[in-house]
């Protein structure tokens, strides 16, 4: 059964996807911190999306829902520290007559240490002329 679901037809399970860095600054975490109200949150790698952004690196946009999302912080980033994101596909299935698509990533900062593994779950949509009325 072949379906006309542009780039999530050509993902393959284990499949490694793009590459993103940054560095997270005190005025970039203070700003996280007064915009969920939490003047403790050391952990802000959640607001950049990664997930998404080495997905749509290496394939451009594809319409998804985000349908599940763990994170495992293993430490907070430390300041002024550039931090490396990578990921990979780790499910692609069908169930109910609807495309999932599972993402893994993983930051380490510039010395190593892991900060954040994530595990992400996508309802795929489909393209606007397919979807049933």
């Amino acid at each position: 059964m072949t379906s006309s679901l542009g780039a999530y037809d050509k993902l393959e399970v284990g499949e490694q996807l793009g590459h993103l860095e940054y560095v997270v600054t005190q005025e970039q975490l203070n700003a996280f911190r007064q915009a969920v109200d939490f003047p403790e949150a050391a952990c802000l790698s959640i607001a950049v999306k990664e997930y998404a952004e080495v997905l749509t690196r290496k394939h451009g946009r594809i319409p998804v829902v985000s349908a599940k999302h763990q994170d495992y912080y293993l430490r907070p980033p430390r300041l002024n520290k550039r931090i490396q994101v990578t990921g990979w596909v780790r499910e692609k299935y069908q169930r109910r007559g609807r495309h999932w698509l599972v993402v893994e990533t993983f930051a380490v900062d510039e010395d190593g240490t892991e900060i954040v593994r994530s595990r992400h779950t996508f309802l795929v949509r489909a393209p606007a002329a397919q979807e049933s009325p």
